[in-house]
């Protein structure tokens, strides 16, 4: 019976209409990325060139509207982007409006005007560092510890022998509360020697600078949460006060509440029923996840689905969004 169910499901889905939602984060490189959040300006606008001959763009509102009411056009898209880099004003809007294409910005509101990098930034930069580093490494932030030592390889070179650093700082920062994060990363600026300050490369939007992206017609703001934690490690309670300030500090500045959101990391332990709870709770329409599926009619609405985009040429991005669309 639970055979027969999934088969008629899936020939529903396969009938049905169908979208899909573009998750990026940066324009900018090309240059060393190990996250792969990067698009060079010459592939996003490659990437933009073949959605408007190959695709229905639609404003992510649009987009979500029509979904729910299964009346997705044919090939519909929706462009996003998460966290809110100043490259996204500087880099991403001129190609997009030489596109006319419309986006959806998701902001981290505690990046906006910060002289500091997101922590993946910021550990990416440590351990690409071209100078030495010590040989050891033992972080104690909030009763938490993390522990690492570096052969002679990895201490001297910023090349692949510092990748499993970078690998376990990742999955231990990620897992951890933002003032455990912010305690252990002073503690790694000061082992590692690098900069605390935001580079001009990495930085995020100014105030200013976000009330002139949202001022673009092409342009909707969404949250992405305060300080970009996984909301399902979270209690309820701390990850609906995550949603509703985010909402509050871009009704502040930008005159208007959003009503679309994007879960930090948006897979697995990132999200869940506490945090879908919290999204619902602060009075958003719409939450967005990175799970990688198309979206269809009956996606909760506190978990639409999205693709997210790497550094690909013209040619692999159109192989991937008729993979996407027809899956």
């Amino acid at each position: 019976m639970t055979a027969l169910v999934a088969r008629l499901a899936r020939r529903v889905r396969r009938h049905s209409s169908r979208g899909v939602v573009l998750c990026y984060h940066r324009v900018a490189g090309p240059r060393p990325d190990r996250a792969r959040l990067d698009v060079t300006p010459a592939q996003f606008a490659a990437h933009l060139a073949v959605l408007r001959t190959h695709a229905c763009p639609m404003p992510l509102g649009d987009f979500e509207r029509a979904r729910r009411s299964g009346r997705l056009p044919s090939r519909a898209v929706a462009v996003t982007f998460d966290d809110g880099y100043a490259d996204n004003l500087h880099s991403a809007l001129p190609l997009l409006e030489a596109q006319d294409m419309p986006a959806t910005v998701f902001i981290t509101t505690a990046g906006i005007g910060a002289d500091a990098e997101f922590w993946w930034d910021a550990i990416e930069r440590i351990c690409l560092a071209p100078q030495a580093l010590p040989s050891r490494l033992a972080l104690k932030a909030g009763g938490d510890e993390f522990a690492w030592t570096l052969d002679d390889v990895a201490r001297a070179s910023a090349t692949d022998g510092r990748r499993p650093l970078y690998d376990a700082l990742s999955a231990w920062f990620r897992a951890r509360p933002v003032a455990v994060r912010t305690e252990a990363l002073a503690q790694l600026h000061a082992w590692s020697g690098c900069a605390s300050h935001a580079r001009d490369t990495h930085r995020t939007l100014r105030v200013d600078e976000l009330v002139t992206l949202a001022h673009s017609p092409l342009i909707e703001i969404g949250s992405h949460s305060v300080t970009h934690p996984a909301l399902g490690l979270l209690r309820v309670a701390d990850a609906f006060d995550e949603c509703v300030e985010s909402r509050a500090a871009l009704a502040r500045w930008l005159g208007v509440a959003p009503t679309l959101f994007a879960y930090p990391f948006g897979d697995g332990a990132a999200i869940g029923p506490g945090a879908a709870a919290a999204v619902r709770e602060a009075g958003y329409a719409a939450a967005f996840t990175t799970g990688a599926q198309a979206a269809w009619r009956w996606n909760r609405s506190t978990a639409v689905p999205r693709f997210a985009v790497q550094a690909w040429d013209a040619d692999e991005f159109a192989r991937r969004l008729d993979h996407w669309f027809d899956e």
